[in-house]
């Protein structure tokens, strides 16, 4: 699925693929000749995302970015299933082993935490237009997908996500602990 936000829409390569179960939102570009497989979701989140040509973003990876933070992958570069890349730069190349996280240097929950914050204030604002519209918080306008709208339910998905890249982000300073030192 292809979607706008807002006035940003995907700019993607005639040459490249996107699989129907896979999400494409936002200022995104995608290069020639790049395919983004079955569950992946490539979303910008405020910054831009490209995705340079002959890239592959594998099954179910996460690749966003946030209001203030853009996401470049480079030229030939594998994002393996289950990965997941926020805010950073992946240089021309890569090869991204499944379930790997990519988050930025420093403090590796700041772009998160920007992105929940963002999450936070649109589904306020979902909510406050229900408010305005005689519609019940959280509940459906006619001929309106069925969305998360109430700000408490938002809270906790949000809430669940920084749960889960803490788990990440833990699993992974294990496994380099892990790695043998040359």
């Amino acid at each position: 699925m292809i979607f706008a936000n807002g006035p940003k829409r995907p700019k993607i390569h005639s040459s490249a693929y996107v699989a129907p179960t896979a999400v494409v939102s936002g200022e995104v570009t995608v290069g020639a000749e790049c395919a983004i497989l079955h569950g992946a979701v490539v979303a910008a989140e405020g910054a831009p995302v490209t995705i340079g040509a002959h890239t592959v973003i594998a099954e179910n990876a996460v690749v966003k970015s946030t209001p203030k933070a853009p996401v470049k992958i480079g030229d030939e570069c594998m994002i393996g299933q289950h990965a997941t890349v926020i805010a950073v730069t992946i240089a021309n190349g890569t090869r991204l082993p499944p379930n790997e996280v990519r988050l930025p240097a420093g403090d590796p929950f700041g772009a998160t935490k920007a992105y929940a914050e963002t999450l936070r204030d649109v589904h306020a604002k979902d909510a406050s237009l229900d408010s305005h519209e005689n519609v019940a918080p959280g509940a459906r306008r006619r001929g309106e997908p069925d969305t998360l709208s109430a700000p408490v339910e938002a809270d906790t998905v949000v809430d669940v996500m920084m749960l889960e890249l803490q788990e990440m982000e833990a699993r992974r300073r294990e496994a380099l602990e892990k790695k043998p030192k040359k």
